[in-house]
């Protein structure tokens, strides 16, 4: 009688979130601190107006004097994150926080 054996297939390392829905991560890197400019009307609030311009924040991490990461819902390529850094150095000074210099880069979700 043939036997049926079983062979699981190799697997490939490769940058992938799925939380049901794509996702898109990027870091903000800022040039001013905007830890102080918390309010409804201040620089970080600004940045997610900016940012939801392109896409739904679905994650936002701690913000720090220097830079903030970002989950947005959607599949963002090279640019659409170059729109959302143009949106955002447009916002110049808020609540006198200079956010022009802010950069925009992709990275990967790492759980470990």
């Amino acid at each position: 009688m043939p036997g049926v054996i079983k062979v699981n297939p190799t697997t490939v390392a490769q940058a992938f979130e799925q939380v049901g829905k794509d996702v898109t991560w990027f870091n903000v890197t800022f040039a001013a601190d905007p830890t102080a400019s918390t309010g409804p009307t201040g620089a970080i609030q600004a940045v997610y107006g900016a940012i939801q311009l392109m896409g739904t924040i679905i994650a936002a991490g701690p913000v720090s004097a220097t830079n903030q990461s970002f989950g947005v819902e959607g599949v963002f390529d090279a640019s659409h994150l170059a729109q959302v850094q143009t949106d955002i150095q447009a916002l110049g000074t808020v609540d006198s926080v200079d956010v022009s210099g802010a950069l925009v880069v992709g990275k990967d979700l790492v759980i470990a």
